[in-house]
């Protein structure tokens, strides 16, 4: 009897979150990782119903002076998380809706009568109309245009509107984005109505019947900015800088500068097969609360501070990295993963990242962790062996002289570029924990 209860539990509740997933995410499931694939295929299945959307312009006042009405959105791109999007976005998700007065009769009360405006007897309503929309898109100062939709009472429909438009921007266009510029699509539409309608003053309106002809001409635009991740991450070894360190002492800590967003990192030791791990970011995937939009998805992100082994910090302003990193524009995230370990000898080390569009990025460095000697002594009383695991001593002198060398001047230099790097983004770290 037991199984059979436990059984049915798992069934709700997998019942449950998959409906929970899909339709209000926030509210039940943080996704670990960006459900990109369940945005991108439910999106994509019913951009269909957006064309022609009617909830789009439920409720709208039409009058006898304005018997039409019309809105449209832009709402996401393939794919999208918060409003990022990465350079190879495949296109931009729209609706339109309209509504107007033909076939249908418009009442006022006016000083106690009814006073009808009849656009719905064979002889009256819309004769004549010509829709058009334009989407321009403007990137890097550059402005491309589409023409989304076109339709006549003369001409018939001469642009077909479809639910996804391409983006007129090639792959590596975008991929040239410094991270915080931003890609613009604006809609602009323009709809002209020509009408007749009898004028029929009726109960105590004084007047007589009339027939009408007029006409109007419905404009508006909206636009909707997406931010550009383009480009590949850098990555730079703080700890050790130079390659080496004291085996009770061993760090693999590495600064990241992006134009991406990074929401995890993992820390492979290859030559002692471990693994450590950071995230920073959640995601959920949220259906639209707006009218007309409500089958529409999105996914959000939001912090986290999922730590096993390894502590991961990231920050958002405009980086300069050189001359630690060659590069003609600033970073726009700047992302610490650190890690300590323990090892004796030499150790291949990576770092692996993840973009928030399942970009993956590596990093690897061979790290040498030695013991110091002295007289062919080691400091844990063995005989010293090769340099990948023993420092050569100096002399007899002492162990202060154990581990004396010179340092260039160029090494001087780096060293304090290094400090004054994290000394900002310990900085940075502290003054967002003072602000929250």
């Amino acid at each position: 009897m037991m199984r059979e209860v436990l059984l049915l539990l798992l069934l709700a509740c997998a019942g449950y979150c998959a409906e929970c997933e899909a339709y209000n995410g926030s509210e039940c499931v943080l996704w670990k990782d960006p459900p990109l694939s369940n945005l991108t295929s439910h999106n994509a299945e019913i951009g269909e119903s957006l064309m022609e959307n009617d909830g789009l312009v439920a409720g709208a006042n039409l009058t006898f002076e304005a018997p039409a009405a019309v809105d449209m959105r832009v709402l996401s791109a393939f794919p999208m998380v918060d409003n990022r999007i990465p350079s190879n976005a495949t296109g931009i998700l729209w609706t339109w809706g309209e509504a107007n007065a033909d076939d249908s009769i418009i009442q006022t009360e006016e000083e106690g009568c009814t006073h009808d405006y009849v656009f719905s007897h064979p002889e009256y309503g819309i004769y004549d109309y010509n829709w058009s929309a334009v989407m321009y898109f403007t990137f890097a100062q550059q402005t491309r245009r589409v023409v989304v939709l076109n339709e006549s009472a003369i001409g018939g429909v001469i642009v077909e509107p479809e639910a996804v438009v391409e983006i007129p921007f090639a792959e590596f266009e975008l991929e040239a984005a410094n991270g915080t510029e931003n890609l613009s699509v604006r809609i602009e539409w323009s709809f002209y109505y020509a009408y007749s309608y009898l004028d029929n003053p009726g109960g105590t309106c004084e007047g007589s019947s009339s027939v009408v002809n007029d006409s109007i001409t419905i404009r508006g635009n909206r636009t909707m900015e997406f931010i550009v991740e383009g480009g590949g991450p850098e990555f730079f070894t703080v700890r050790p800088a130079l390659g080496e360190q004291w085996y009770l002492s061993n760090h693999f800590d590495n600064l990241i500068f992006s134009r991406k967003s990074i929401y995890k990192a993992r820390i492979l030791n290859g030559s002692a097969n471990a693994t450590a791990g950071a995230r920073i970011r959640n995601f959920t995937l949220v259906r639209s609360s707006e009218q007309g939009l409500e089958s529409v998805w999105y996914i959000f992100s939001h912090p986290a501070q999922d730590f096993a082994g390894a502590v991961m910090g990231g920050y958002e302003g405009a980086y300069w990295a050189n001359p630690l990193v060659e590069s003609a524009f600033p970073f726009s995230h700047l992302y610490e993963v650190n890690h300590s370990y323990e090892a004796w000898g030499p150790h291949l080390m990576e770092i692996e990242v993840r973009d928030f569009f399942g970009g993956t990025y590596s990093y690897s460095r061979e790290l040498v962790s030695r013991k110091a000697t002295r007289g062919g002594i080691s400091e844990t009383g063995e005989e010293a062996g090769g340099p990948l695991f023993y420092r050569p001593g100096t002399g007899e002198e002492g162990w202060g002289e154990l581990s004396r060398f010179e340092i260039p001047p160029s090494t001087i230099l780096l060293v304090f570029l290094i400090f004054a790097i994290w000394a900002y983004a310990y900085y940075r770290r502290e003054r967002k924990k003072d602000q929250q």
